[in-house]
């Protein structure tokens, strides 16, 4: 198991323990049970102290108590960035700036005009769009345009 892999994992452990709404002792004993962590004196059982069988056994004691593994939306997915989309998200980061305004503004315009996420998840004709748009408010707003 590569470190990433197991960090994911133990992470997945703590979310887990979380969904099932398990209390700590009742982890901890769970760790020790099921996980096979043995006990050091003086310190209380941890998932970092599990191995990779142990991580497995633990992950599927916590889904046979209804504990349900989601992915988070987008999870592992990067915007594909082009030079030309880069240079338009230079344009509209200017265009924030100018304006003093976050770039939370162009994500709701983004959400708004496409349904999309944020602006950097739009395409380069989705992109133009916004652009326009900022372009509009800042001239009804007597800024410079460009």
């Amino acid at each position: 198991m590569t470190p990433k892999a197991r960090t994911a994992a133990l992470a997945k452990i703590h979310i887990g323990k979380k969904q099932v709404g398990m209390a700590d002792e009742a982890y901890r004993a769970m760790l020790v049970n099921i996980g096979g962590v043995r006990p050091v004196p003086g310190q209380e059982p941890s998932a970092a102290q599990l191995d990779e069988a142990g991580i497995a056994r633990v992950v599927a004691h916590l889904k046979s108590l209804g504990f349900v593994p989601t992915r988070p939306a987008r999870a592992g997915k990067k915007p594909r960035m082009t030079a030309e989309r880069q240079a338009m998200m230079d344009k509209i980061d200017a265009y924030l700036a100018e304006a003093g305004r976050p770039i939370k503004y162009a994500n709701s315009i983004a959400k708004q005009m496409f349904k999309m996420d944020g602006v950097a998840w739009c395409d380069g004709a989705q992109l133009r769009k916004i652009i326009a748009s900022l372009d509009k408010e800042a001239e009804k707003a007597g800024r410079a345009t460009g």
